[in-house]
């Protein structure tokens, strides 16, 4: 015997696990970029970088007020004074220096630049000449 009731409830059961099977599937990307923003947020505050890393740690935990705040306190800053990002990029700047120092290969690095940066500063441009 056919029974409409059984039917439609195996139905109903079917649509909703297919339904839950996507919103795990959307919730399991959702965490990934969460988890990457956390991860790229630590490499970046390992170079320095402070106020970016801050934007994406709270991305990443799920607070995305915050981020939005942290973005608009920024761009406040930046209108106010562009030597913030300066003096952040000097940051930077000093410890990828050091972190390129730690190593031979880094050191030697370092030394051609200089040496190619004393070599363009010694002879005369066009503009110059």
């Amino acid at each position: 015997m056919f029974n409409p009731k059984l039917l439609m409830l195996v139905l109903i059961c079917v649509a909703a696990y297919c339904v839950m099977r996507q919103v795990c599937v959307l919730y399991r990307k959702i965490m990934t970029r969460h988890y990457a923003a956390i991860k790229l947020a630590a490499a970046l505050r390992s170079y320095g970088l402070v106020r970016i890393p801050t934007v994406l740690e709270a991305y990443g935990v799920g607070d995305v007020p915050t981020a939005v705040h942290e973005i608009e306190k920024f761009v406040h800053l930046l209108e106010q004074d562009e030597t913030v990002v300066l003096k952040e990029f000097d940051s930077v700047f000093s410890s990828v220096l050091n972190k390129k120092l730690a190593t031979a290969e880094g050191r030697a690095l370092v030394s051609q630049m200089a040496a190619d940066a004393g070599k363009s500063s010694d002879t005369p441009t066009k503009a110059t000449a």
